[in-house]
């Protein structure tokens, strides 16, 4: 399906990652709501209350709960925007940045997809909700359509 508008976009991301909670995609007890969309950019938001258990011991986002999400989160923006599932990762890359977060703490994780390159590719930054300005963390995910995994259903 063509998503025609923003709106479209966020409610099929939004719908999508509730979809994507009671299964084994990464997501399960993973709360965040879509809070904007671009067709035309191709880019999603999505608001995260960050709670301790995010949280490292060195008062950084966790890695793995990052590149856990960061891989979920584009995943998901890859497979709305292509209107398939049938995606496999062939590159993920996180940089968790040396920033302190006070949790409980409101972020935004600000999703993109360049469509234009194939395999497809997206971007995940992990921003403060109160100042944009400060990145605690940054990502990046190639997926690799694969005919295979259609046929085999």
């Amino acid at each position: 399906m063509k998503l025609a508008s923003d709106e479209q976009l966020r409610e099929a991301m939004g719908a999508e990652l509730v979809r994507r909670r009671g299964a084994d995609f990464g997501l399960n007890g993973f709360v965040g709501h879509v809070v904007c969309a671009s067709v035309s950019r191709n880019t999603v938001t999505v608001r995260v209350t960050v709670t301790a258990t995010e949280v490292n011991s060195s008062g950084t986002l966790d890695e793995g709960w990052t590149a856990a999400r960061a891989d979920a989160l584009t995943g998901t923006l890859i497979s709305v925007l292509s209107g398939t599932i049938f995606h496999t990762t062939t590159s993920l890359a996180v940089s968790v940045q040396p920033r302190p977060i006070c949790p409980p703490a409101e972020i935004f994780i600000e999703l993109s997809v360049d469509s234009a390159l194939q395999p497809p590719s997206a971007s995940a930054v992990f921003r403060d909700a109160l100042n944009p300005s400060i990145v605690y963390a940054t990502a990046s995910h190639t997926k690799l359509f694969k005919p295979s995994l259609a046929a085999s259903l």
